[in-house]
């Protein structure tokens, strides 16, 4: 069992400092009635004094609380399935139901005893079980949009590293039956992903190379000229690479020495060297 540590020191009436292991945290109230500031967010309490019935409510949170519904704590090893590739999560509760209830905390300290119960007590219920009931429902409602939205992703995820997968193999074994549906299949899913963060669940480098190799096997030049450059650009360009890039020169006919080309794309950006491709192959694939 751990050691615990909790001390209580009043400011004034109505208001603490609370003291403990996890923290400072400040309480304000009076009987029945209770709001707690800390930094896990802000949390009220309301009770009916002798009769052991007793409510308690976060009102605000930090919003990694919210995100690691998707990525199950950050602690925790990221998968494909529990990772939020969207990046959202639900917009926080309505501040004004908080604020409200500050009010009548307050107003529940300067009139004590039954008057207290009388102001706080119904507005309380009314914040508590109505229009917080109605907040919790929109989160979860939004909860489930964005998981769903993120199940889509993981899906097609999961289809084009399988796909990669079965092409890889498709290039050792010489096997081309299906390779240039596979190619486009590949080429659709990547461009619908491209605007989430796959990068922790894909080797950018190794798909590029091997989708460039993919090309060439394919006989379309043009996008195996594209891949082999951003390979040599972005990435750890190999022997093998290099090798389609100057059969690619080659089978389109452009005019232009490897060690030429090769100094172009070292000295300038991405982007200028993919409007030479264009400018080179007159934007044509052959």
């Amino acid at each position: 069992m751990g050691f615990s540590f909790r001390k209580r020191l009043k400011i004034m009436k109505g208001l603490y400092l609370n003291f403990s292991k996890n923290g400072i945290s400040t309480s304000v109230g009076g009987p029945g009635a209770t709001l707690n500031f800390g930094k896990n967010g802000t949390r009220v309490t309301t009770s009916i004094p002798g009769t052991g019935i007793r409510y308690s409510k976060n009102l605000s949170g930090n919003k990694k609380d919210t995100a690691s519904d998707f990525q199950d704590g950050t602690d925790s090893v990221l998968t494909i399935d529990n990772y939020n590739f969207t990046g959202k999560v639900p917009k926080d509760a309505n501040k004004n139901f908080f604020y409200l209830s500050i009010i009548f905390i307050i107003l529940g300290i300067i009139f004590q005893g039954i008057k207290s119960f009388i102001i706080t007590i119904p507005i309380f219920l009314y914040v508590f079980f109505i229009q917080l009931g109605k907040e919790e429902k929109r989160i979860d409602y939004e909860l489930e949009l964005i998981e769903n939205e993120n199940q889509i992703i993981r899906n097609k995820l999961k289809k084009l590293l399988k796909k990669v997968e079965a092409v890889d193999l498709m290039l050792e074994v010489n096997d081309c039956r299906t390779l240039k549906d596979d190619m486009e299949e590949i080429k659709t899913l990547f461009n619908e992903l491209s605007k989430y963060s796959i990068s922790y669940f894909i080797d950018e480098d190794k798909f590029f190379k091997l989708m460039a190799k993919a090309e060439e096997k394919n006989q379309n030049y043009y996008e195996a000229l594209r891949l082999s450059t951003i390979v040599l650009h972005q990435y750890k360009p190999t022997k093998e690479i290099k090798k389609v890039l100057a059969n690619s020169l080659n089978k389109l006919n452009i005019d232009m020495k490897l060690e030429d080309y090769l100094d172009f794309v070292d000295n300038n950006s991405y982007t200028t060297v993919l409007e030479k491709i264009d400018e080179l192959t007159n934007n044509t694939e052959i």
